[in-house]
């Protein structure tokens, strides 16, 4: 049988569908690197989400956004307490006003 040649080799996704996650606004744990890297490569514009109680952990999503963003990405971080009302309350409204166009 013929091979299909529409996919990237063990993803599954086309390349039409490459950069699926354009115009949109992704919100990622700070320690899931791979997983903010990957969807920043199609397209996303990432928040990196790090835990106020935690200096190494704010430090090391800096320099994963700088990373993402060096890269041709859009990163940002978000340091605080997601889990918490006044905390989601902070975060949608530096998304709303650091990606006005995106969709989430």
């Amino acid at each position: 049988m013929g091979r299909c040649s529409s996919t990237e080799a063990g993803t599954g996704v086309s390349r039409r569908d490459q950069r699926r996650l354009a115009g949109r606004v992704v919100v990622v744990r700070a320690t899931e690197a791979d997983v903010a890297r990957a969807l920043s490569a199609d397209g996303a514009a990432v928040v990196l989400l790090a835990v106020p109680q935690d200096d190494g952990d704010a430090a090391r999503a800096g320099a994963l956004a700088r990373e993402i963003v060096d890269g041709g990405g859009r990163a940002v971080v978000f340091v605080g307490d997601a889990a918490a009302e006044e905390g989601r309350a902070a975060l949608a409204e530096m998304i709303s006003e650091l990606f006005p166009e995106a969709r989430w």
